[in-house]
């Protein structure tokens, strides 16, 4: 059945692992298995649409599932393409195979009882890493935010639209309450040497908008919890 020249084609021009290699071989083996058995067939010329078609209903009706079955009918969909462009079949039994469709697996959630147990309980130790993890899970779970979406959080990456605040609004309302707060990103434009050259602020769109919303706040590690308190508490009050 040309095995051994099809695995030399996929381990030295496609360069698949050997992982790989073992999983196709097994694949192909236990197809060749199932011909010789059902159809006494041992050459690839031979092998027809329905025959692979049996050996599909076959590994379904003995309880593999969709998954694994269509691995195995991507090892021999790329068996027979090989065959075919070496010249051992002039044509693809393959080609109208369907694979079965794989069931969706329900998403795995947390009870509202654990994560309240999780939050509520003193769980997370009193110091910045046990505040920073309470908050990661707090994130996680309060706002449905994606990992990747939480990774690429500003320092203080507010939506000043919704909370009908502006930047400087904001910084106002933290001194009304003596928390005191820096713009710690200034746009090479707005320095006076690169006005003499002609770049305006207006022209980069992307370092406008990080410049009117970003924002530094008064948190860091000498402070003390009941400070760290104060501030967080503040914010959440002004932007409600």
């Amino acid at each position: 059945m040309h095995l051994k020249n099809f695995l030399d084609y996929i381990s030295n021009e496609k360069r698949y692992s050997i992982h790989t290699l073992t999983s196709y071989k097994s694949d192909l083996n236990q197809f060749f298995l199932f011909l010789n058995t059902e159809f006494n067939i041992s050459e690839p010329n031979k092998v027809s649409f329905k025959m692979i078609r049996n050996w599909i209903s076959h590994l379904l009706e003995n309880g593999l599932k969709s998954v694994s079955v269509n691995r195995k009918i991507s090892s021999i969909k790329s068996y027979f393409k090989f065959i075919e462009m070496s010249g051992y079949s002039n044509y693809n039994p393959t080609l109208k195979i369907i694979s079965p469709k794989t069931s969706k697996r329900l998403p795995v959630f947390v009870e509202k009882n654990n994560i309240d147990n999780l939050l509520d309980n003193n769980f997370f130790n009193e110091d910045f890493e046990g505040r920073r993890d309470k908050l990661i899970i707090e994130l996680f779970y309060f706002t449905g935010i994606r990992l990747s979406e939480l990774l690429n959080i500003l320092i203080l990456d507010i939506d000043f639209k919704k909370t009908k605040l502006s930047r400087n609004e904001l910084m106002q309302k933290m001194r009304n309450h003596n928390i005191i707060s820096q713009v710690h990103y200034i746009p090479v434009t707005i320095h006076p040497y690169y006005k003499k050259i002609g770049y305006s602020l207006k022209e980069l769109d992307t370092c406008k908008s990080y410049y009117n919303r970003c924002l530094s706040i008064p948190l860091y590690y000498d402070l003390t919890y009941e400070e760290q308190d104060y501030v967080i508490d503040s914010i959440l009050n002004i932007l409600h």
